[in-house]
């Protein structure tokens, strides 16, 4: 039969979940507050009190809610998204090494991808056909390839386990640096 858990363990918790939601909620205030003032950076300057009622009732001027809507809060947007997508990346290589100081320069991803981005460089240099707008794609390519390169060597030496890939991330760094 089931027994019920000692009160300490609900106590922990209970504790455990309050710091969580009070975490979450000042990070949400956090990015609401910065995204308001986000909003007021820009060429054309807009006073925080017209940017909220524009938020909070619409505007009638055209050239406000153009700047925005199309401008500045796309902008805001993908930076959360992106600091979400990094900081999950950051979590997920701190979980697979088990180790909390674990970054991408370790696994040698920061090397691929600049290695990626200057092959895209030289191409535009060599062919003269413009590679500017492909270069977040030769570094993705470049990040990809060494990951692929780091995981089959720590693969074929030591199965994989965590202390082969930091060796052979450590090595590809070297290798594409």
């Amino acid at each position: 039969m089931n027994k019920p858990l000692p009160l300490t363990e609900i106590a922990g918790y209970t504790n455990w979940r309050k710091k969580l939601i009070l975490m979450l909620l000042l990070g949400s205030l956090s990015i609401l507050g910065v995204s308001l003032i986000c909003l007021n950076f820009g060429v054309v300057s807009i006073n925080p009190k017209d940017i909220i009622s524009l938020l909070l009732n619409g505007t009638q001027d055209k050239t406000k809610n153009l700047i925005i809507w199309q401008l500045r809060a796309p902008r805001i947007a993908l930076g959360v998204i992106t600091g979400a997508a990094l900081s999950t990346v950051g979590g997920a290589f701190q979980g697979i090494l088990r180790n909390p100081l674990a970054d991408p320069y370790i696994l040698g991803v920061s090397a691929g991808a600049a290695l990626g981005a200057c092959i895209g460089i030289a191409l535009q240099h060599v062919t003269g056909y413009l590679f500017a707008s492909y270069l977040p794609l030769f570094a993705f390519i470049g990040a990809m390839l060494s990951l692929y390169l780091v995981y089959t060597s720590s693969k074929i030496s030591y199965s994989a386990n965590s202390t082969g890939l930091l060796l052979a991330g450590v090595a590809i760094t070297f290798l594409f640096s």
